[in-house]
């Protein structure tokens, strides 16, 4: 049970990876695509493929589905010219890498070529060169809003944890049991803060609490704030104070987006500390 499970009307039993049969291909290693093989069932749990196929079934959707999993993985692997009960007794399809390929086949580019200006983007409507464009909410762009909020925070992944996962994990929680905020000896001493105390972060759309680590590693006017914190031991009866730490109190999903992509602004925005 997470705090979205908890705030959900419905929650599917859905399958680990030990329980359902799939094709992997792994974004970190040689190209290949490795067998995963169901080696056990738990309840009532079920695929992804099996709830989405009974899903378009009920909306009369069934047409564009497959009726097994394995019919679903077979076609994945039409182009190899294997079935999936095939690839179980190979286990591992390896491709091979063609080093200097732009020598023979070029770029993935209109021209073939390096472009250091895109002519795709230009005709995106896009810069065709590199261009820094200040983000809307620092010193630099919001110069009034940097009086009353003086720091600018940014945010990584802990080691410990995969994203907002792992924090009802006791060992990891052991290892990592507290949501923390990189803060500068200078900037901390400034507000009174020591190492290990609790600090409020505030930016004008929220506050929340974390405790302070000082280190001399992070820009004095920067803060580097834990993601993803939600507390297991305070129950799904408070959405286990998912809003105590987390970093999305502090931003916002609402315009202006980054213009290529779309994505709301997660870092780089303006900020206060004080000790709790």
């Amino acid at each position: 049970m997470t705090p979205t499970a908890a705030l959900a009307d419905i929650v599917l039993p859905v399958a680990t990876y030990l329980e359902f049969d799939d094709i992997v291909a792994p974004p970190y290693s040689l190209p290949m695509a490795l067998v995963q093989q169901k080696v056990t069932s738990v309840a009532e749990c079920r695929s992804d493929f099996e709830i989405l196929r009974d899903l378009a079934r009920k909306l009369e959707l069934g047409e564009y589905f497959w009726n097994k999993e394995e019919e679903h993985l077979d076609f994945v692997l039409g182009p190899s010219d294997i079935s999936f009960n095939e690839f179980r007794k190979i286990g591992v399809l390896a491709g091979n890498k063609h080093y200097q390929s732009y020598q023979s086949q070029g770029f993935s580019t209109p021209s073939g070529k390096v472009e250091l200006y895109s002519s795709q983007l230009k005709e995106w409507g896009f810069d065709p060169l590199p261009t820094h464009h200040e983000l809307p909410e620092t010193p630099l762009s919001a110069p009034e809003l940097a009086k009353e909020y003086s720091l600018v925070f940014t945010s990584w992944k802990a080691g410990v944890y995969r994203h907002s996962g792992g924090r009802q994990i006791s060992s990891l929680r052991n290892t990592h049991p507290d949501p923390m905020v990189w803060i500068h000896p200078d900037t901390a001493g400034q507000q009174g803060i020591a190492d290990g105390d609790r600090v409020y972060i505030e930016t004008k759309r929220g506050r929340i609490r974390q405790k302070a680590r000082l280190t001399k590693d992070i820009d004095p006017r920067v803060v580097g704030i834990d993601y993803g914190w939600w507390f297991p031991e305070s129950g799904p009866q408070n959405l286990y104070e998912w809003a105590e730490a987390n970093i999305n109190i502090l931003t916002d999903d609402s315009p202006p987006y980054g213009r290529e992509m779309g994505t709301p602004n997660l870092r780089g925005i303006l900020c206060k500390i004080r000790k709790a």
